[in-house]
């Protein structure tokens, strides 16, 4: 056929996409990437809280031990007479710069005064918060709770 005739192709026959087809294609792709970063965002503050209880669970079981190896009548001397409650031992440092406070308390207990409850206590805040802000909602603390008795030797 000349330069102005058919060349036997129709325009159903021809093979591709339209461009209203490609728009639509992006669309739902950039829609479902959207929802993917936003589930890993999660996910990995998920795992960061997790990370920070398990250190602060560490350095709560690490100070329950020294309060554990002790006699009552040492932690007298080094804490005064029971009962102490809400002692501050000391700020310790994790992970990332994370500051963990740990604080104890130590009683008798009110059914017999041969047994001593240890409670030590790990708080924190999330990074970049003040706490107390927003009701607490970024404070945290892990506690863990020892009955012993006074007597040494069982």
């Amino acid at each position: 056929m000349g330069m102005g005739g058919r060349t036997g192709r129709t325009k159903e026959s021809e093979g591709g996409f339209t461009l209203i087809e490609l728009l639509v294609a992006m669309t739902v792709t950039m829609i479902g990437l959207t929802g993917l970063l936003s589930l890993q965002t999660s996910v990995m503050q998920g795992s960061q809280a997790a990370a920070q209880f398990g250190e602060a669970n560490a350095f709560a079981r690490a100070a329950m031990e020294d309060l554990r190896s002790a006699s009552v009548s040492e932690l007298e001397t080094r804490y005064g007479t029971l009962p102490v409650s809400g002692l501050v031992l000391d700020t310790v440092g994790g992970r990332a710069g994370q500051s963990y406070t740990r604080t104890i308390s130590i009683e008798e207990s009110a059914a017999t005064p041969d047994l001593v409850r240890m409670t030590v206590t790990v708080t924190w805040t999330e990074e970049g918060a003040i706490p107390g802000a927003d009701g607490g909602r970024y404070d945290h603390s892990v506690q863990i709770e020892l009955m012993r008795t006074r007597e040494e030797a069982l």
